[in-house]
């Protein structure tokens, strides 16, 4: 498996939709572009899925497909990326995950300026990858490195979106961007990595956070991942990144990757000294 971006496709749909009416656009982009992931989201409808993938960051139907078709085309994102892809499964002995690339949409604000022009969603059947064709290739290895990281972590954990722990949610994002760190370097973490120091993340997790690391279930993690209200934006993130950080400071090369993987997420904030 590995990257999957179906050009033929792409191109396709590209010159099919531009004397589309914008509501017929959007139902072909929906059958067009979801019906490969389909398998994945057996839950959803085909329509459920593309506002889904819109939420996330897929390019609107009449926006230009064109350059992101050139980019990857030329760039040699797939094979660099399938490379980059196969290092990572085998090094952390990783599960078979199709890897799907789009274009993102650069009309979506708080993914182009909170997110670097990037985002992707990891399940347990897929990853899906949205980027601007303009970033270079180290951004989207680090992008990719981060959402198979939490491949792996779903893979080893064996959670599910209900029993999910608030801390784990942390712990995740945490291990990620330790790994993009680690394999790529500092200068591609994720903007979120540095909007706090960590004498400030200490505070809020003490705070706020601490007391509700055991709240299951995802869909109850957004406030407290994303901020808002009384908590600063992205602290959850940020939070989870430097516990992680601490965990390797002080356990220097005593796990390997695979290790921490199965490792518990109380495991790691026990190890980190941010549960004392």
């Amino acid at each position: 498996m590995g990257l999957q971006c179906d050009l033929v496709a792409f191109v396709k749909f590209s010159k099919e939709v531009r004397d589309m009416a914008w509501e017929e656009a959007m139902i072909f982009q929906a059958e067009t572009m979801c019906k490969p992931l389909h398998k994945h989201f057996s839950s959803a409808s085909l329509y459920e899925l593309h506002l889904y993938l819109s939420q996330q960051g897929l390019r609107k139907p009449k926006a230009d497909w064109d350059r992101f078709i050139k980019a990857v085309r030329t760039k040699s994102y797939l094979k660099e990326l399938q490379k980059h892809y196969l290092k990572l499964k085998a090094l952390w002995n990783g599960p078979e995950l199709p890897v799907f690339l789009f274009p993102i949409d650069m009309d979506n604000y708080r993914l182009i300026e909170n997110l670097n022009h990037k985002n992707g969603v990891t399940f347990r059947t897929c990853i899906l990858l949205f980027f601007d064709e303009s970033l270079p290739l180290s951004a989207t290895k680090a992008l990719l490195t981060h959402e198979y990281n939490h491949g792996c972590r779903l893979f080893y954990q064996d959670n599910d979106e209900e029993s999910v722990t608030l801390l784990e949610s942390m712990v995740m994002e945490g291990l990620a961007e330790s790994a993009v760190r680690r394999h790529l370097g500092k200068e591609e973490l994720a903007p979120w990595t540095n909007l706090y120091t960590k004498e400030q993340c200490q505070r809020w997790w003490q705070v706020s956070l601490a007391e509700k690391r055991q709240i299951q279930g995802r869909r109850y993690h957004d406030h407290f991942m994303y901020g808002g209200h009384s908590l600063p934006k992205m602290v959850g993130y940020c939070i989870g990144y430097y516990i992680v950080r601490d965990f390797y400071k002080l356990t220097g090369s005593s796990y390997k990757d695979v290790d921490v993987f199965a490792l518990s997420p109380d495991e790691i904030l026990t190890l980190s000294k941010w549960g004392s």
